[in-house]
C-alpha cells in the first residue's frame, strides 16, 4: 500500500522540471503545488492534508476552488510540509495508527 510520503515523493519525481514544484496554500491549507502547462494553459496540482486525509486537486489557473473539491487519496492524521532549503522539501506526517514518519525530498530542477 502507498503511504502519504511515498505518494508525495513520487509526485515530485514525476513532475520535477523547470522549477515547477513549490509549497503554498489552497484556500489557507498548506499544499505541495505542481505547475504544468497543457495546450498553452497553466494548471496547478495541489496535494494537501484536509479533514484527516491526503487530497489532490488539479485546476486550471484562475478557477476558484476549495480543498473539499479535491479527491481523497488516503488517510492521514497530520501532515506538515516545509522547504528547509532551496529545492529541499521536508514532510512529516502521522499515520492513522499514530506513528510519526518524516521524509526529505530534493527537487533536481531548481
Amino acid at each position: 500500500s502507498r503511504t502519504a510520503l511515498s505518494y508525495l515523493r513520487e509526485k515530485i519525481h514525476q513532475n520535477d522540471e523547470n522549477g515547477n514544484i513549490s509549497l503554498g496554500t489552497l484556500d489557507g491549507v498548506d499544499s505541495l503545488i505542481i505547475e504544468q502547462t497543457y495546450h498553452d494553459k497553466i494548471f496547478y496540482t495541489y496535494i494537501y492534508a484536509y479533514e484527516n486525509a491526503l487530497w489532490e486537486l488539479m485546476v486550471q489557473d484562475g478557477i476558484d476552488v476549495s480543498p473539499k473539491d479535491g479527491t481523497k487519496i488516503l488517510e492521514v492524521t497530520d501532515l506538515t510540509m516545509e522547504e528547509s532549503a532551496k529545492g529541499l522539501f521536508q514532510f512529516t506526517y502521522t499515520n492513522p495508527e499514530g506513528q510519526i514518519i518524516r521524509s526529505s525530498v530534493s527537487v533536481l530542477s531548481q
